[in-house]
C-alpha cells in the first residue's frame, strides 16, 4: 500500500514547517538511520542513550529524502521541522502506508493481563466467521498463516504501519493487537484508528516506567481518547474499569462493559456478565449473559480466569458485528495460547501448568485457577521468580501471594538481566509472612523446575509461572536458550516419563 507522498502533504498533516522542497517524494518511513532505504523520510527521534539527529547525516547519505526534525540540522536536505517527532511520526507513517489501519477491523487491547489471550481469541472468533484473521502482540505475530517472532510487543509507530500495511496487502479483515503502556505513553500507535479498544484489567506492573499507578492507568486512557476508537470494550470488575468506562463515554464512545457481576450503578451502557459453570485442566465451562440470551461455552482452555478474557473477546467481536453462532464457536475451537495457562501432559500422575504470569495480580489468579485442579489431599506447588531491572516494588507482592495461594512455593531466577539473582529472591522473601507454605530457594530456574517435578506427587499441581512463552533467558545481558515448556518436558523425561524426552513447546 505505499505511495509517495510529498512533503507538503505529510507537513500538513502534522502542522510541521518545511524548509527546502516541498515536492520532495517519500515513499517510506525510518527511526532506525541503520534501515533507512532511498526514498525514506528519517525521523530524527530523541533518545535517552542517543538523538537521531545526531545519525541525520548518515541517513541521508544511506537515501533518505527527507528529515523530520525538532531543531535545524545542518544536513543539505528537505526538512520537517515539529515540536515533537515521536508524536508526528505515526501520522506521516500512516500517510506513506496508505492510512492501512482504516482498512482492517482492528481490536486493540490494552491492560496489564490478559491481552495476549484476548487477542488471540478474537482471531479465533474472526476465522471461525470465515474471516481472515491477523494479530500481533507479545508472543508473535500472525498473518495470512505464518507466524513471525516479535521484538517489542507493540512496535514503533513506522514498523506497526509496515505491518498493518502488510495485513491489508494479505487479505486481512479482522486484526488483533495488544497495545502495551509503552506503546501508549511513547506515541507508538499515532495515526493509528481502532475500530474496537478494550480494556482488561489493570493491577501493579511497570512501575519502574511508569513511576505511580496513576500514571500507569493514565497511559492506558490514551487508547480511549476521541477518535482513536469507534467502539470500547472495558472490564468493570475492578475500579479502574470502572473509571475507563466512563473517560470512554464523557469521549462519546459507545461502550460495552464486561464482568462477572452486574454492570456497574451509573455507568449507562451495554454489558456483558460472564460465568463459571465448571473447571478442568483441559477446559472451562462458562456462561455469557448480554441480558438479550444466555450462551454456554466450553473452552478448550484451562483456567477459571480465561472466563474474563473470553468475555472480553466476545465483546469486542460482537462490536465488530460478528454473530454469536462466531463467537461460541471460536471460543470452543482454542485448546491453548503458547505460555498461557498451558498443561504440559507427558503421562505423569500430576499436573504441570505453564503460565506467563509475572506480576502480582496475574500471580493471584493463575494460582486461584490451578486450585481448583488440585485432587482432594493433593498440593499446589509452584515455581515463582522476577525479572530484573523492572519494578521492585512488585517483587515482595509476588512473593506475598504465592505463599498466600500455594502449598509449596520454590522461589528462583526468571530474567535477571544485570542484577543479581539472589538479591532480587531476597527482596521477593521479604513479602512473605508465616503463610504455612513450604518454602525452598532454588537460584537457578531449570534446578528450581527439577525439584518441583521431583516434590510433586499424585493428584498435585505444579505451575511454572513467569516466562511462559519466552524462549530465553537474559543473564548479564546474555540471552540463554531457555523455554519453561521444554524443560519440563526434559525433566519429566528424566525422573521416568518418557513422553517428556525432546519435548518441544
Amino acid at each position: 500500500m505505499t505511495a509517495t507522498v510529498s512533503v507538503s502533504t505529510l507537513a500538513e498533516a502534522v502542522s510541521g514547517v518545511v524548509s527546502g522542497d516541498p515536492d520532495t517524494g517519500v515513499s517510506g518511513v525510518a527511526f532506525d538511520s541503520r534501515r533507512v532505504m532511498p526514498g525514506d523520510l528519517f525521523c530524527c527521534v530523541p533518545g535517552h542513550a542517543s538523538d537521531g539527529h545526531d545519525f541525520a547525516d548518515t541517513a541521508v547519505r544511506a537515501g533518505a529524502v527527507a528529515l523530520l526534525v525538532e531543531r535545524v540540522v545542518d544536513v543539505d536536505t528537505t526538512q520537517i521541522h515539529v515540536p515533537a517527532v515521536r508524536a508526528a511520526m505515526g501520522r506521516v507513517a500512516a500517510l506513506v502506508h496508505g492510512d492501512p489501519s482504516r482498512h482492517l477491523r482492528l481490536v486493540g487491547v490494552t491492560g496489564t493481563n490478559g491481552k495476549t489471550t484476548t487477542t488471540h481469541m478474537v482471531g479465533a472468533i474472526a476465522e471461525a466467521g470465515g474471516l481472515p484473521a491477523c494479530l500481533t502482540g507479545t508472543v508473535e505475530t500472525r498473518i495470512a498463516g505464518t507466524r513471525e517472532a516479535v521484538l517489542h510487543t507493540t512496535p514503533e509507530a513506522p514498523d506497526l504501519h509496515t505491518l498493518l500495511a502488510r495485513m491489508v496487502t494479505s487479505g486481512c479483515d479482522v486484526a488483533a493487537m495488544e497495545v502495551s503502556s509503552h506503546a501508549l505513553d511513547q506515541d507508538r500507535i499515532g495515526g493509528v484508528h481502532f475500530a474496537v479498544g478494550a480494556f482488561t484489567n489493570l493491577s501493579q506492573d511497570h512501575l519502574d516506567y511508569h513511576g505511580t499507578m496513576e500514571r500507569y492507568f493514565a497511559s492506558k486512557l490514551r487508547l480511549f481518547e476521541a477518535g482513536r476508537c469507534d467502539r470500547a470494550v472495558v472490564g468493570v470488575d475492578e475500579a479502574w474499569g470502572v473509571r475507563v468506562a466512563e473517560v470512554a463515554g464523557a469521549a462519546g464512545i459507545p461502550t460495552t462493559t464486561f464482568g462477572s457481576g452486574p454492570a456497574p450503578a451509573g455507568v449507562d451502557i451495554g454489558h456483558l456478565r460472564v460465568s463459571v459453570e465448571s473447571v478442568s485442566l483441559s477446559g472451562t465451562v462458562i456462561g455469557l449473559d448480554d441480558g438479550a440470551g444466555y450462551r454456554r461455552v466450553r473452552l478448550g482452555m484451562g483456567g477459571g480466569h480465561n472466563a474474563l478474557n473470553a468475555a472480553c473477546a466476545a465483546a469486542c467481536a460482537r462490536a465488530l458485528g460478528l454473530v454469536w453462532e462466531s463467537v461460541v464457536a471460536g471460543l470452543e475451537g482454542m485448546t491453548h495460547v503458547p505460555g498461557r495457562f498451558e498443561a504440559i501432559d507427558c503421562g505423569q500422575p500430576f499436573r504441570v501448568v505453564v503460565d506467563y504470569a509475572h506480576t502480582p495480580d496475574a500471580v493471584e489468579s493463575v494460582l486461584a485457577a490451578a486450585r481448583d485442579l488440585v485432587a482432594v489431599g493433593g498440593r499446589l506447588v509452584v515455581v515463582v521468580g522476577c525479572g530484573g531491572d523492572r519494578d521492585r516494588e512488585k517483587r515482595p507482592l509476588m512473593g506475598a501471594a504465592a505463599t498466600r495461594l500455594a502449598d509449596v512455593v520454590l522461589v528462583t531466577s526468571d530474567n535477571p538481566r544485570s542484577e543479581d539473582p539472589e538479591r532480587i529472591i531476597g527482596e521477593m522473601i521479604t513479602g512473605i509472612d508465616d503463610s504455612g507454605a513450604e518454602l525452598r530457594v532454588v537460584v537457578d530456574r531449570r534446578e528450581a523446575i527439577r525439584a518441583a517435578l521431583q516434590t510433586a506427587q499424585a493428584g498435585d499441581v505444579v505451575v511454572i509461572a513467569g516466562k511462559g512463552h519466552e524462549q530465553g533467558q537474559d543473564v548479564a545481558g546474555v540471552i540463554h536458550p531457555f523455554d519453561d515448556r521444554v524443560v519440563a518436558r526434559e525433566e519429566l523425561g528424566a525422573i521416568g516419563f518418557p513422553a517428556g524426552v525432546g519435548g518441544g513447546a
